[in-house]
């Protein structure tokens, strides 16, 4: 690395250095690893990956993990080296490269905005029982430890591929970047190696070019060019905080999520860490001028009551997961499953109750050992309302860990990372499967024996993900349990629909269409449409309830895959977006069954599609269906059979 302002003081406490050369690529603002995490609210974000890494170095296990979140602030005029970075910035902007790049520009004006108040917001992330980032005492700049790893290097991690941590992709840090308006944070830390606090500040900024040298886009406040940290605390906080015992703090300079901070961190706390913060694993404070708000397991109960008084869906699932932990019915794992995959049976527990009368959407929370949201499972259910929490710990939670996504929100079999000195003779298709079936049979046991079977297989078809078939057939058996069809990235997403107006007619669902049904995407056969659709007018819709049904996100398309539970001459398909998605009807671009274009047109409330050949009973036909909004949609899709009047 080279410094490039060589009239610095080197006696100063610390300087911003870049490397810079030819060979250098030229990067912009819009760093791959950041742009991660952008598509959650930055403080969502920036609370998930740094709790993670907390409660992944924790010291005294009988102890909870201590999280300190402060809205402080440091005076413009005191930012570490200011008059450099500033010089640094210009050069960014006067590079040619960047002219016309409204990202950069952005940048720059935020920087700009910054340091034109006399004080700059900064959110302090604290954390206390860890034992802080070794590393920093004896500094080498190649040596993969945990300072280096939390302050200086992407794409890696000190996580064993064994252990049932939290992290495993080594870019959680820069979710903390994407809650600073300038990209910039400092790391502070103390662990057993030393009493003193070691720290450093790193920017992503964008490079900048000057006689053919090119820089990097990651500045880096250190002792020296290598990255050397200081040891001394550099940001002088207007609270005077300083640390002083083992642990690591996060300072997000330009803090941009200062509006309703308390509400929004308590929701994101608990929608993300709800289950470790009722194992008794986690504790939070939140410090807004001087006031200290606490979220522990002794206070749980009052807090989630608290927040459900918000009336919106995410305050009501943690009502809903809440009321599974605390009230609800504990199953473990149960004992041909352990022995199956050589587990104990604490290396799986469910919560499971059951929520009679009411009329929101059946859920589950699916957990591993830290207790960190991995994702959730939900499904229009009428009949049989349900809440439920999977932890995994153990072994079961490091096999899962390694199925997970770079954002550590879903488990897919096709993901799983084998290791070198693998001793884990497990097919994770097969765990996966089975695990899956094993939450099914809990969730048969615990709603009422006088609901009939079908309203348990609507239930059921919302717990099913099912990975590609790999080819391997040593594993496969007679199991009820497993589906015949193995269907890459399966996500049920059927939340709450707002259906066509019914009538009842013998028991069963008529649904009453309107004769302006829209028209196709396709102008060469609007004409075959509108008689087509005149036809339609003629038709009675009866609505059929499959045995299976499937929605499946692959590439571009979504795949709705059923098998009919009766013969259908004719048949209509109606998709209706539900969830937290704003807009109410869908752009469809083309409908195809098993390949063969379907007419399709839309309501006001709902997409409908049209499949005039014959389905036999107890096939299973494929629907994909190309939306302009991709494959990012919660979806509710109901099968209408078609009898002319």
């Amino acid at each position: 690395m080279v410094n490039i302002f060589k009239n610095i003081n080197k006696a100063q406490r610390g300087n911003w250095y870049v490397p810079v050369s030819e060979q250098m690529n030229v990067n912009g603002v819009n760093d791959a690893n950041q742009k991660i995490f952008q598509k959650n609210s930055p403080l969502k974000s920036m609370l998930r990956e740094n709790i993670q890494n907390s409660l992944d170095a924790k010291d005294d296990p009988s102890k909870s993990v201590e999280i300190e979140i402060e809205l402080d602030a440091i005076k413009s005029s005191d930012f570490p080296e200011k008059e450099t970075f500033i010089k640094y910035v210009k050069k960014i902007k006067n590079s040619k490269r960047w002219k016309n790049d409204s990202d950069v520009k952005r940048l720059v004006s935020n920087i700009r905005e910054a340091f034109s108040t006399n004080e700059m917001p900064v959110l302090r992330f604290s954390d206390y029982n860890t034992k802080g980032a070794t590393g920093a005492t004896k500094y080498q700049p190649t040596n993969s430890n945990p300072w280096n790893l939390l302050t200086s290097t992407n794409n890696a991690t000190g996580n064993s591929s064994k252990s049932g941590s939290g992290g495993s992709f080594g870019v959680g840090k820069n979710a903390s970047k994407v809650a600073s308006d300038i990209n910039t944070v400092f790391y502070m830390t103390r662990s057993d190696e030393s009493k003193n606090n070691y720290q450093l500040g790193s920017a992503t900024l964008a490079s900048y070019i000057e006689d053919n040298n090119i820089s990097g886009n990651i500045y880096t406040f250190a002792a020296q060019e290598d990255k050397k940290p200081l040891e001394e605390n550099v940001l002088k906080l207007s609270s005077g905080y300083s640390r002083d015992s083992n642990g690591t703090d996060v300072f997000i300079l330009a803090f941009n999520g200062v509006d309703d901070l308390k509400e929004n961190a308590t929701k994101y706390i608990l929608s993300e860490f709800l289950v470790s913060i009722f194992l008794g694993k986690l504790s939070v404070s939140i410090l807004i001028d001087k006031e200290k708000y606490i979220i522990n397991k002794d206070n749980l109960y009052n807090i989630v009551e608290e927040i459900t008084s918000n009336n919106d869906e995410t305050s009501k699932n943690i009502n809903y997961y809440f009321s599974a932990l605390n009230e609800g019915v504990k199953y473990n794992l149960s004992k041909d499953f352990c022995e199956a995959f050589d587990l104990e049976p604490t290396d799986g527990s469910i919560y499971l109750v059951e929520r009679p009368g009411d009329a929101a959407p059946s859920t589950f929370l699916m957990t591993r050992e830290t207790g960190m949201t991995i994702f959730t499972l939900k499904r229009f259910v009428s009949s049989a309302k349900v809440s439920g929490v999977f932890v995994a710990s153990g072994k079961l939670s490091v096999l899962l860990r390694r199925m997970e996504d770079v954002t550590h929100t879903q488990w897919n079999p096709e993901y799983f990372r084998k290791s070198d000195d693998d001793d884990f003779n497990v097919s994770p298709k097969q765990l996966y499967s089975k695990l899956i079936a094993y939450i099914h049979g809990v969730v048969k046991d615990i709603i009422s024996q006088e609901k009939d079977d079908s309203v348990f297989d609507s239930l059921m078809n919302d717990f099913i993900y099912i990975p590609e078939d790999t080819g391997d057939d040593s594993n496969k058996d007679n199991d009820e349990s497993e589906i015949k069809n193995h269907i890459s990235n399966v996500k049920i997403k059927n939340v709450g629909v707002n259906k066509p107006s019914t009538k009842t007619k013998k028991n069963k669902k008529v649904v009453v269409l309107g004769t302006n049904s829209g028209s196709n995407n396709d102008d060469k056969n609007k004409t075959t449409h509108k008689k087509q659709d005149k036809k339609d007018s003629k038709t009675t819709w009866t609505e059929v309830y499959p045995n299976e049904e499937f929605l499946i996100p692959d590439k571009e398309k979504m795949n709705y895959v059923f098998t009919s539970s009766s013969s259908l001459k004719k048949s209509l398909l109606i998709a209706t977006i539900v969830g937290e998605t704003k807009k109410e009807v869908p752009t469809l671009i083309e409908a195809t069954l098993d390949g063969k274009k379907l007419r399709h047109s839309s309501d006001s409330k709902s997409v409908l599609i049209y499949i005039d050949d014959p389905i036999e009973k107890n096939t299973q036909p494929k629907i994909s269906m190309k939306f302009k909004e991709g494959t990012n949609l919660g979806l509710e899709v109901r099968v209408l059979k078609g009898v002319n009047k």
